[in-house]
């Protein structure tokens, strides 16, 4: 029976130790990036035949970055935004965006 009794006093002890809960630490990043979004001023238009141009690189489509759907993050600064479709550029503007800004461009009626 002596035997047991030390047995019995390490399972309680690591029952107990079980639920001890250690402080954890959590981190996150905020993304102060300012971003830009995009808006037809035609409803029926169709936003995959638009192409976005951030200082002369290629961003994708205008259907990726719609208003109220996902934004285009870019650097702080100024920038020139170029948006081209139908064969033609129909947005070219220089804007500045500083940290947590965001700029939603309207595209014309073609």
């Amino acid at each position: 029976m002596k035997r047991l009794a030390p047995i019995a006093f390490l399972l309680a002890l690591g029952t107990a130790a079980c639920t001890i809960q250690l402080p954890t630490e959590k981190q996150e990043v905020a993304d102060l990036r300012p971003q830009l979004t995009f808006v037809l001023s035609d409803p029926d238009d169709k936003p995959g035949l638009y192409r976005i141009l951030v200082d002369g690189l290629d961003m994708g489509s205008v259907e990726k970055y719609l208003s109220g759907q996902n934004g285009l993050k870019v650097l702080s600064g100024t920038h020139l935004i170029k948006v081209e479709g139908r064969g033609r550029v129909v947005v070219e503007e220089r804007v500045y965006l500083g940290d947590r800004a965001s700029r939603t461009v309207l595209i014309p009626r073609p």
